[in-house]
């Protein structure tokens, strides 16, 4: 008997498989997806010979309207909301939930019982939860609690998505429901699925449509997301290009070529596992770095807004030290309905500055990293490019440079200059990773955030993104202790090291690529990342020092 879990954030599907392996249900298949997509996945699902689905609040609700197998629906529990109203108390901040009615009577009854300052409204429809963020937002609220789609929206207009998650006795509640339920079905499909699963182990598979954008083939399915845009650049494939495309979870390479006799576009599509590429596209809702800390807006980005539109067709200059905050900064001033461009100035080529005209589509944002690595002519074809799309055109450097013609600087001050942002910072990043990693935090001990405050950040919000996460890992209680920030902080390689100041340029700058290489646990592909060079020039670098040292 085929159990299909579908999980609307990631944290609730590790707990599912780790309950299904406790209660030794072998064939259990774990999906992701929220409302609309986790319908389509149920579906698929049953189609392919699921028995009982499994998934939570109005994910399952929409699924037990379009399947014809039993559906068990995870709770919420009084337990799961406590943890919550828990993590967003701050007599200074406005929190508010903001979700169906159902858990909307939950949480309003739990929050009246231990007296908590949250605010309570109920939606009953999913296109009335943006206009309630909107008002929530004018009136000044910091933190919104709520489900899957309330949490995005909110962090797509600035505001602070908590999400009421599912502890572990709900999940494990609902498993023992589903195998009393399997013990009273007899299965009756016997269809071949031989070639689909061959289909789904090959490495590659194509996408084909025409410029109507009807799809002629399809080997194996992609995120309805992802097909929208791959079916909108169509028309746009002259001769051939690539690109990564990604999304929260999945990142594809895509290899796009005309077939001029029957005038089709075929898209070749596999996993991207390079670090960086020269150009990568994101789209809409998932514009988020995969694994990112959410997309926290402070005072100094909120200052950004009042740039112009013709400013964004010159350029705006987005200035700050490594980890600052540049790329949350460039998705806050992001239209999210449009395609993100993250371009590296140091891959960026002649040929990738063609393919660029192909995979923007209109309003699109184009976000270049090491920008101060591009020339002039480079940067003027990118802005002719986005003023001819309505987009906006983003440069991000850690310098402001010498040549800026005219356009637009935003300087972004470190972390240490704006420690007031760690308090809340601090509850954002915790609530991503009990999301991600199926905990249950409820905050930070007093003592703890004092530590996290007096330290300096050299790596500024990513190095305390890196605490809060090693925090969250290790931590067994519902708060993070003193204890546990400090040895978070020491063994996340984050305390300084003396600098050299002798010797050549030369000599300094391969002490600093040893001494970062030895704080990263010499681990190449971190250390490459955070020097920002490719893991080639780092392999020359050290095998230079060692062949020194040996001659010395």
């Amino acid at each position: 008997m085929k159990v299909v879990a579908i999980a609307p954030y990631k944290g609730l599907g590790i707990l599912m498989q780790e309950v299904a392996n406790s209660l030794q249900l072998e064939d259990v298949e774990i999906l992701y997806g929220d409302l609309a997509e986790g319908v389509k996945n149920a579906v698929r699902a049953e189609q392919e010979g699921a028995d009982l689905i499994i998934s939570r609040g109005g994910t399952a609700e929409r699924i037990k309207q379009r399947v014809n197998i039993p559906v068990i629906e995870i709770e919420v529990s009084g337990f799961d909301v406590l943890r919550v109203l828990s993590l967003v108390r701050d007599k200074q901040k406005k929190a508010a939930f903001v979700g169906f009615p159902v858990l909307a009577k939950a949480v309003s009854t739990i929050s009246k019982l231990t007296s908590s300052a949250v605010d309570v409204y109920a939606v009953n429809k999913e296109e009335s939860i943006e206009t309630r963020l909107q008002q929530l937002k004018d009136q000044d609220y910091t933190f919104v609690v709520g489900d899957v789609i309330t949490v995005e929206l909110a962090e797509r207009m600035g505001l602070h998505g908590i999400l009421l998650t599912s502890g572990k006795e709900s999940v494990q509640q609902a498993f023992l429901k589903a195998k009393e339920t399997l013990s009273y079905l007899v299965s009756s499909n016997n269809k071949n699925k031989q070639l689909l699963q061959m289909l789904k182990q090959l490495k590659q598979w194509i996408l084909v449509v025409d410029e109507q954008q009807n799809i002629v083939l399809e080997t194996k399915s992609v995120s309805p997301f992802f097909r929208q845009y791959l079916l909108q650049m169509a028309v746009r494939v002259q001769s051939s290009c690539s690109f990564v495309l990604s999304g929260k979870e999945d990142r594809f390479l895509i290899k796009a070529n005309r077939l001029q006799h029957d005038n089709l576009i075929m898209y070749q599509i596999e996993p991207a596992y390079e670090e960086e590429a020269a150009i990568e596209v994101r789209l809409g809702q998932y514009a988020d770095t995969p694994g990112s800390e959410g997309l926290y807006v402070s005072r100094w980005m909120d200052r950004a807004r009042h740039f112009k539109k013709d400013e964004y067709a010159r350029g705006i200059w987005l200035i700050g030290e490594s980890g600052s905050g540049r790329a949350i900064l460039a998705r806050y001033l992001h239209n999210v309905h449009a395609p993100f461009l993250r371009i590296s100035g140091k891959l960026l080529n002649k040929q990738h500055l063609n393919e660029l005209s192909t995979v923007l589509l209109e309003e699109g944002t184009i976000f270049v990293r090491n920008a101060d690595q591009l020339n002039r002519v480079d940067i003027e074809k990118m802005e002719k490019l986005v003023k001819d799309r309505s987009g906006k055109l983003l440069l991000s450097a850690a310098e402001e440079p010498q040549d800026k013609r005219g356009t637009a600087v935003f300087n972004l001050p470190p972390l240490r200059d704006r420690k007031e942002e760690i308090p809340v910072l601090t509850k954002v990043f915790i609530s991503h990773f009990n999301n991600i990693y199926g905990k249950q935090i409820a905050g930070v001990e007093e003592d703890g955030l004092e530590e996290l405050i007096r330290f300096e950040y050299p790596g500024n919000v990513t190095d305390l993104q890196r605490i809060i996460k090693q925090a969250v890992l290790k931590s067994t209680g519902e708060y993070l202790s003193k204890e546990c920030i400090l040895e978070s902080i020491s063994s996340s390689n984050l305390l300084k090291w003396e600098l050299p100041f002798r010797g050549t340029l030369a000599e300094i700058e391969s002490e600093i690529i040893y001494q970062v290489w030895k704080a990263e646990n010499q681990n190449n592909t971190k250390t490459a990342a955070r020097l920002g060079i490719n893991r080639t020039t780092l392999w020359r670098r050290l095998k230079e020092r060692v062949e020194k040292e040996g001659r010395t």
